[in-house]
């Protein structure tokens, strides 16, 4: 196989559908030898960062993404081409789920994302979105217009399932996001049975005759990149530009009045504090005294009763 072995995965963070945690997902992608990952959780990136400190850890590649749906209809995917791609898709999601609005049945333009519309949405593809072609859909391009669209086909390998034991599951999953009996599942907005790694490999297998179809696939996804580096320190050092001008705005602060109530009790007047000048452990500290409150210490670093 001349090209990179990628996959789409979706993870039990598709909640009331997904059956596989991102450990489970590793532990197969070494097993299938992927070289990379695209996780599309629906409506959500929550198990990205999980995936991604697995995947490193590794030497697996894994790039964020997401499943757009309406209920049980998918609308689109929207994948990440870099850290910017990520930000935007999680500002465009976050804007509908905080109005509860539906999403819109066609993509929005963000500079930094990939659009791919699953086969039957074909005709809402803009020039620069992409058409999935999952394994199990390939031979309905035999005859069909989409072969016109060759330069926008996209092969796309999803993986939701393991076995038969995970496709039981995630029909039991299904119906309690439906609440309906079993034997009255939907039969949209579901995984496919052909969803499962032996099959991916097997219908790989049987393409490599025919490169045109991982053309899209291997030129375009191999370009996806994501840094995050685990180690660091991502909360905000100061506040203002130094330990002591946050030292000095808190105690500004504290004598306009602006320390918030706590407990119920009301706020301090400016006329009852008193700024004592000694130190206690090496920090300056402000000592406050109100009738009722008994003593009170408020740090500079904090406030403390």
């Amino acid at each position: 196989m001349s090209h990179p072995r990628i996959w789409f995965v979706r993870s039990y963070y598709s909640l009331r559908f997904g059956t596989l945690s991102p450990e489970r997902l590793i532990e197969l992608a070494l097993a299938c030898k992927v070289q990379h990952l695209v996780l599309a959780d629906i409506n959500n990136c929550t198990g990205f960062f999980d995936l991604l400190k697995l995947a490193t850890a590794a030497g697996i590649k894994a790039s964020p993404g997401m499943e757009i749906r309406n209920g049980n209809h998918c609308l689109y995917f929207l994948i990440a081409k870099n850290n910017t791609g990520f930000q935007e898709i999680n500002r465009f999601v976050s804007e509908y789920q905080a109005t509860k609005e539906n999403f819109p049945e066609q993509a929005p333009g963000l500079e930094e994302v990939m659009v791919v519309y699953p086969t039957e949405k074909h005709v809402l593809a803009q020039h620069e979105d992409y058409i999935a072609i999952p394994p199990h859909e390939l031979n309905k391009l035999i005859g069909n217009t989409l072969k016109k669209k060759a330069e926008r086909l996209l092969y796309f390998p999803m993986l939701s399932l393991q076995d038969e034991n995970d496709l039981l599951l995630h029909h039991h999953l299904r119906c309690i996001h439906n609440n309906c009996l079993l034997s009255m599942m939907p039969q949209t907005g579901n995984a496919n049975k052909e969803e499962n790694p032996a099959f991916l490999l097997s219908a790989e297998k049987r393409l490599q005759t025919d490169e045109k179809y991982f053309l899209n696939y291997s030129n375009t996804l191999t370009n996806l990149s994501f840094e995050f580096v685990f180690r660091t320190n991502k909360n905000k050092a100061v506040f203002s530009g130094s330990v002591y001008e946050d030292k000095q705005q808190l105690q500004s602060l504290c004598l306009q009045r602006q320390v918030a109530p706590r407990n119920g009790q009301p706020r301090l007047q400016a006329a009852q504090i008193d700024v004592a000048g000694g130190h206690l452990g090496g920090q300056r500290h402000l000592h406050v005294g109100q009738a009722g409150l008994g003593h009170t210490s408020v740090g500079l670093a904090g406030v403390h009763t």
